[in-house]
């Protein structure tokens, strides 16, 4: 995981002691922007992690647009958080 942070030059590496497991968490909204979505972009997610990367991807436009400051903005970022993960409902 070291490695993410070294690669991409931002973020860092939390370990989570009580699952034995690591985080790589990057804080910086234009680290995100321009580095990591254009990655996963280029090397797709194959798993249903995909649909989640999508929405992401999303609410990322609407924050660097600057809809975020409308009230629309929020709303339109708040559905596509509560549709993420378990609460993702099947497409037809």
């Amino acid at each position: 995981m070291i490695s993410l942070v070294n690669y991409f030059y931002c973020g860092y590496v939390i370990k989570k002691t009580e699952l034995n497991g690591v985080d790589f968490k990057v804080g910086r909204f234009e680290d995100i922007y321009l580095k990591i979505i254009p990655f996963l972009e280029k090397y797709p997610l194959q798993s249903v992690k995909k649909l989640n990367f999508e929405d992401w991807v999303k609410a990322s436009k609407i924050i660097m647009n600057k809809e975020h400051k409308t009230l629309e903005g929020l709303n339109a970022i708040q559905t596509l958080k509560d549709n993420m993960n378990r609460n993702r409902k099947p497409e037809n």
